[in-house]
């Protein structure tokens, strides 16, 4: 883990947008003056000269130390390599046809925001959505009813 500590803005190029890694996120660009959106790519406007950075910590697309991250977590190394650490299992997907159609993988995440705001739970969820102006990069979007949520 201390590794990714002392990686920052020369490695997020060379690593991941050099590397044609990107997807486009916006991340970095939340977390530094110096990396923007331009012409649908993220790009280093300026060099900021850190030698380590949150860029590319942050960066969903940069390694991450799944066994140092687990001693953290849990105390242990995962028993699974691909799903990891957990108590129980469940494959599940939303019971309503709309709700799956509209969701991702099944809609569960969608049914479950739905009946959260429904139930009270919460007055509103942050959501990300396409953009209509550029297909590549999603925008941020506030959902407070169940049409909202699906739109």
């Amino acid at each position: 883990m201390d590794e990714l500590m002392n990686k920052g803005p020369d490695e997020l190029q060379s690593e991941v947008q050099q590397a044609d890694l990107c997807t486009g996120c916006g991340m970095c660009t939340g977390l530094c003056p110096y990396i923007k959106e331009m012409e649908e790519k993220i790009a280093v406007i300026e060099r900021c000269g850190r030698s380590d950075g949150r860029c590319y910590r942050f960066c969903p697309r940069t390694a991450t130390d799944l066994n140092a991250l687990d001693e953290m977590a849990f105390g242990a190394k995962r028993a699974d390599a691909v799903l990891g650490a957990y108590r129980s299992l469940s494959m599940v997907k939303a019971e309503d046809a709309a709700v799956h159609a509209a969701g991702q993988y099944g809609g569960t995440v969608t049914a479950l925001v739905i009946r959260a705001l429904e139930q009270g739970v919460i007055d509103a969820a942050l959501l990300t959505k396409y953009s209509d102006r550029k297909a590549v990069l999603p925008r941020p979007t506030v959902a407070r009813t169940r049409d909202e949520v699906l739109a």
